[in-house]
């Protein structure tokens, strides 16, 4: 650190605070010196970074608006390689525009970071960088010079893609997909040599490939992704495919706001990267290379969460870019709006030790709505996600930025207990509202008690399941689902109040339009304890337009806005 003053204020660390029980907690002053020094010990050169030139969009007016989100891992229908890509995602989105969807809301689609075991992290908000995107969701089939490939070549590329596209309904096996859409890239590379050289390796751009390549090759699966090309080429390839991934997510953009989407894609940024990715080597005074995000103990977690994510610096100096900003700079720009993940993250971190030990961190919340404010002067819609111990005062800074919060319908009670009132007469206007979504079950499971069997069945229900069934009766009863319901009907009923409630953004989760009985997440488990992010959502024998063509996606698609 050059100069004798510190990064971060001292009243950035906190000396106490007060747990999801309501309990002050004390942190040790031995615990709140090391994280202040880790913070003040971050170095690097400051590298500028912005949003790009100012498109003449005015903010967006306040009304009533509604989309489908989703995964895009799991999309497949009979044009993907075996997993969910940018094609079947315009596909989805013509599909539900016709209807008069505003928004597709999609989760991260970043470079995937690396298991111990040289498998891919199947985790969407673990990336090994926010300011990467993958090359798992090309559309291989339209790149530019694809045609250039031998017709025989392309034929059995395609042979193997809708093979692995046949097996996915049964499990997704990215790693494979992975590598045939990496060896056909390749191809496409080899026989265009693509106009990219001339870069400027200590720009952002060379500076990620770099250390991309470097990752790569620590963990032994650089030959998933270069194969045969010379290692002199590896830069420009990482480039190349960069420049490839935002053409597509661009154009798609583009295709669903020319069909008549009002906002378009909305893409979705995650808390951090993953701690052994590139993000903190590349933007080392951005990141603490020994501190991660995490969680405070409690009486589920006694050490509290280890997320294994990068733990940003709060700077003090207002011209160093801070993390938030070149993720946000990266992500937003090519579409019509961005979820912040845990939006919590912009005021308070639990930064966390090697030995478990941590406390929470503070940020200047002023300096990290400056880039968040100008996305909406721009035209694009923000949406944080405010669940959880939200700190006093936040909601009330995001919303008068024009963000707007996030609503779950189980989770949003009114003042009497109910869920009506904390979605109508109390609820707030400025706001997304879900059902369902990744981090919790399908509706379907919901209407059925699955989900309370499932998290009782690990240990993480938290409460006695008996008594936890008899509230969710309560819950249903409020839309007037019943115990002997049927799926479909409640389906319905929940949604059609949904679409009457208080919240101006509804969004309609995409295994709940094919009624599904799925879960694609339980936060804090790993492999051992449930398969997460591994299920695809439609038949992948099936296009979108015949995924959507039943009768419970025509009636939710056709319900009373």
């Amino acid at each position: 650190m050059d100069g004798d003053s510190p990064v971060i204020p001292e009243s950035a660390v906190q000396g106490e605070y007060e747990n999801r029980y309501g309990d002050h907690v004390e942190v040790p002053v031995e615990v709140q010196h090391t994280v202040s020094q880790l913070l003040n010990d971050a170095c690097g050169d400051i590298m500028p970074f912005d949003l790009g030139p100012k498109a003449d969009n005015p903010p967006l007016a306040r009304r009533r608006r509604w989309g489908v989100h989703l995964q895009l891992a799991p999309l497949v229908d009979d044009s993907t390689w075996g997993i969910g890509d940018y094609g079947s995602l315009v596909r989805l989105g013509q599909e539900v525009v016709t209807h008069g969807a505003d928004f597709v809301a999609i989760g991260p689609t970043n470079w995937e970071s690396i298991l111990p075991d040289g498998g891919l992290d199947p985790s969407p908000y673990s990336p090994v960088s926010r300011l990467l995107y993958s090359l798992l969701h090309v559309e291989v089939t339209t790149v530019a010079g694809w045609s250039s490939i031998p017709p025989a070549d392309r034929k059995e590329l395609c042979r193997r893609g809708a093979q692995l596209n046949a097996g996915s309904a049964a499990s997704r096996n990215d790693l494979d997909v992975l590598k045939l859409k990496a060896e056909a890239l390749r191809s496409i590379f080899a026989h265009n040599e693509p106009q990219v050289s001339g870069i400027d390796p200590r720009s952002s751009e060379g500076l990620l490939a770099s250390a991309l390549v470097q990752y790569l090759q620590e963990r032994r699966v650089a030959a998933h992704y270069f194969g045969t090309l010379d290692e002199k080429q590896y830069v420009e390839f990482l480039v190349w495919l960069q420049h490839v991934v935002k053409g597509q997510l661009t154009v798609a953009h583009e295709e669903l706001r020319a069909a008549g989407m009002d906002i378009g894609i909305v893409a979705d940024l995650q808390v951090g990267a993953s701690q052994d990715g590139i993000d903190q080597e590349v933007f080392s005074g951005c990141y603490s290379r020994t501190l991660s995000i995490g969680t405070p103990p409690d009486d589920y977690v006694p050490d509290g969460q280890n997320w294994r994510l990068a733990f940003p610096v709060p700077h003090r100096d207002q011209h160093r870019p801070c993390a938030q900003t070149l993720a946000l700079a990266t992500v937003v720009v090519p579409v019509g709006g961005v979820r912040i993940d845990h939006v919590l993250g912009i005021q308070r971190l639990w930064a966390r030790l090697p030995d478990g030990a941590g406390t929470y961190v503070h940020f200047d919340v002023g300096a990290q709505m400056e880039s968040i404010r100008e996305l909406v002067d721009r035209g694009k819609l923000v949406v944080g996600e405010d669940l959880g111990n939200v700190p006093d005062g936040l909601r009330e800074v995001l919303a008068e930025s024009g963000v707007y919060g996030t609503d779950v319908v189980w989770w949003t009670r009114g003042s009497d207990g109910s869920l009506r009132t904390g979605l109508t007469t109390e609820g707030r206007e400025q706001s997304m509202l879900l059902i369902a979504f990744h981090d919790t079950s399908s509706t379907a499971c919901f209407i059925t008690g699955e989900d309370l069997r499932l998290l009782d069945s690990m240990g993480r229900l938290g409460r006695d399941l008996t008594q936890a069934e008899k509230q969710r009766f309560s819950d249903l009863a409020e839309f007037g689902v019943g115990p002997n319901s049927d799926v479909e009907d409640a389906l319905l009923s929940i949604y059609t109040f949904a679409f009457s409630s208080q919240p101006e953004l509804v969004s309609i989760y995409y295994p709940d339009l094919l009624g599904l009985d799925c879960t694609e997440n339980v936060p804090g488990t790993g492999p051992e304890d449930h398969p997460n992010w591994v299920l695809t959502y439609g038949d992948p024998d099936l296009s979108i337009e015949e995924q959507l063509g039943g009768k419970l996606a025509r009636q939710l698609l056709a319900l009373k806005r």
